[in-house]
Parts: C-alpha cells; sequence; structure tokens
C-alpha cells in the first residue's frame, strides 16, 4: 500500500472476502487488486536491473496502471489512533490514544 492504509484496507479486504469460499481461502490474483488505488502489487510490474542493483527499467504488467498514486487520509476524524513511546530508559509502555 503506498500512502495510508486507513484509505483503502476496506477495498483490500473486499478483494480477500470474494476469493474466500465457505471452507478455505482461495489464493487471489494480483489482477484483483490493481483497480485499488494506491494498491502496489510486485506480480503486476517488470523490474530490470543494472549490474550495481540500482532501477534500470519499470513497467507495468497489462492490466496494471503505469503510475502507483499514493492515498492519504481526507478526513483524519474519521480515524482513531496512538503513539507509544518505549525505550531502554523507560518502565512502562507509554501510550496516547485519540478519536
Amino acid at each position: 500500500m503506498i500512502g495510508e492504509a486507513e484509505e483503502m484496507i476496506e477495498e483490500f479486504l473486499d478483494v480477500l472476502r470474494q476469493e474466500r469460499t465457505s471452507t478455505r481461502w482461495i489464493k487471489p490474483d494480483p489482477k484483483a487488486f490493481a483497480h485499488i488505488a494506491g494498491a502496489y502489487v510486485p506480480a503486476g510490474y517488470r523490474v530490470s536491473y543494472h549490474p550495481d542493483g540500482t532501477i534500470k527499467s519499470f513497467s507495468a504488467a497489462p492490466g496494471f496502471p503505469d503510475t502507483i498514486a499514493r492515498r492519504w487520509v481526507a478526513d483524519l476524524n474519521r480515524f482513531s489512533g496512538r503513539s507509544c513511546f518505549s525505550t531502554p530508559d523507560t518502565e512502562l509502555l507509554i501510550c496516547h490514544w485519540w478519536k
């Protein structure tokens, strides 16, 4: 997921739910995720590399977008969140929750 998952997690879960039978999960075809903005599906892209390991070329397979749009949460009030701090010098895990 490119960007904030809160905006797209339900779309991912919908694909997974559609691929489920009553008794077992079926691995979805990677193309089933191609329509989700912000979804990077490695199987949907061809990458070639230079000898030094840097990317030489990057192209989308048929059915996948050429570029992947980053998703942003438009309304932060729709989601709750938390921040937790844990360091070797703290005795307790300190968490702050917000809605």
